[in-house]
């Protein structure tokens, strides 16, 4: 049976998560690190190296670790540093992250949103809180009214609850019927493939996976974990945190 992650962590309920063994960190019980705290001691003058291992470490406030840090590689031109002759920023997020721009820039501009809302919340917020209440930040109030909405979304505050906090609230328009036409569920081909993904990720309860990892621990540490945390930071803002079910 796959290992069933919560929200604050990404971690299963006990023991040391896949995640964890990928890059040998503490069991689920222990105290994450101080993200911030060493995410502060870094500037522009910092070692390249320090600073992505830093974004490989991030656990709990990830979006505030990862957005920040992002973004002082990106306006700092920081990728020119490394020893892989990169191009441009686009070119390092794809070839050392396997991430897209868009993907990057979204957690570097989400880092005050979730900075402003995270004081009224029980659990870090992520990407897609922050991503709900986007359109509210950047009206005139944004601040006032993206605190007001995140408070007032009763329940687990998923992005979808974020949204109709804020279309009751008369800050943001309800969704048209085009608009949900346009985000259609996936082709049949598609769901296929996750599907077989995640019966890959849960086979043996993850040993595949650490194997396929440890096989090549660049490629484990470097693309596929970040790639698995921001898989489940999605799906969690979508559906909740499913330890409260």
């Amino acid at each position: 049976m796959a290992a069933k992650f919560t929200v604050a962590s990404t971690q299963p309920e006990t023991g040391s998560s896949v995640l964890d063994e990928l890059i040998g960190a503490v069991p689920a019980q222990s105290p994450a690190p101080a993200g911030n705290k060493f995410v502060s001691q870094l500037d522009a003058n910092s070692p390249l190296d320090e600073v992505e291992s830093r974004i490989t470490a991030a656990t709990n406030e990830y979006v505030v670790e990862v957005g920040t840090l992002l973004g002082l590689v990106r306006d700092n031109e920081m990728w020119r540093k490394s020893e892989t002759p990169y191009t441009s920023w686009e070119e390092y997020l794809r070839i050392r992250w396997d991430w897209t721009p868009q993907y990057a820039n979204l957690l570097i501009r989400l880092v005050p949103i979730v900075q402003a809302v995270s004081p009224h919340s029980d659990r870090p917020v992520n990407a897609g809180q922050g991503k709900a209440l986007w359109p509210i930040w950047t009206q005139d109030g944004g601040h006032d009214k993206a605190v007001e909405v995140f408070k007032q979304t009763p329940g687990k505050k998923s992005a979808a609850a974020i949204t109709r906090t804020a279309v009751a609230l008369g800050y943001i328009d309800e969704e048209t019927k085009p608009q949900k036409e346009a985000r259609a569920a996936a082709p049949p081909a598609v769901l296929s493939r996750f599907r077989e993904f995640a019966d890959l990720v849960s086979e043996g309860d993850g040993k595949h996976l650490i194997e396929a990892a440890k096989a090549d621990p660049d490629w484990g540490k470097g693309a596929l974990l970040p790639t698995l945390r921001q898989a489940v930071w999605m799906l969690e803002s979508e559906f909740g945190d499913p330890s409260d079910d």
